[in-house]
């Protein structure tokens, strides 16, 4: 993600309260950098979703956070107000 650096995915993945999902890092990107975010978004605009292409990228890029560390799947609320399988993350 050329928008969304390491040190912004980092700084919102401290913001929610542990356990997390990656559907709360997502909202906090979007809250705290909405420029970034944007922009990262459109890059996925050819996708049949450009959101479950650009959070599965968010997903991955978490993986490389070495403070975070993956739990379990869980059901929760994503961006768009829909029950939908999320990663739990740890700190």
């Amino acid at each position: 993600m050329p928008y969304i650096t390491r040190q912004m995915l980092a700084d919102a993945a401290r913001v929610p309260h542990v356990p997390f999902d990656t559907h709360a890092v997502i909202e906090e990107l979007q809250r705290a950098n909405p420029q970034s975010y944007t922009r990262d978004l459109y890059r996925f605009v050819q996708h049949d979703d450009p959101f479950i292409g650009l959070h599965a990228e968010i997903g991955r890029r978490l993986l490389t956070i070495p403070s975070l560390r993956k739990t379990r799947k869980v059901k929760g609320r994503n961006v768009r107000g829909r029950n939908s399988n999320s990663q739990e993350w740890s700190r």
